[in-house]
């Protein structure tokens, strides 16, 4: 399903002992997206690799982790830039 989605769209990891968020799995127009070769993401890789400040990381894992604590999905919106401009993306 996910590849064949026109949306971005991924799977992401919260090891305990990082203060990252890792990227597991992300389809091919998630890499269009950010504006990554296709097939760039397969494999893990850091929210930080793209860009995201220290502070957009604790955020986007404290909203990860209240949905794993309360068993319910997280959402939320986020702002980012790229090239002077701004891309809202619904996580």
């Amino acid at each position: 399903f996910m590849d064949f989605s026109p949306l971005p769209m991924g799977i992401v990891e919260l090891p305990e002992k990082s203060d990252d968020i890792f990227h597991v799995y992300d389809n091919a127009a998630t890499c269009e997206f950010f504006g990554m070769p296709a097939g760039s993401t397969l494999g893990k890789w850091a929210i930080h690799d793209l860009g995201a400040t220290r502070d957009t990381v604790l955020k986007w894992s404290c909203f990860y982790n209240k949905s794993k604590e309360d068993n319910t999905p997280a959402s939320f919106e986020y702002a980012y830039e790229k090239d002077g401009e701004t891309r809202w993306l619904d996580v």
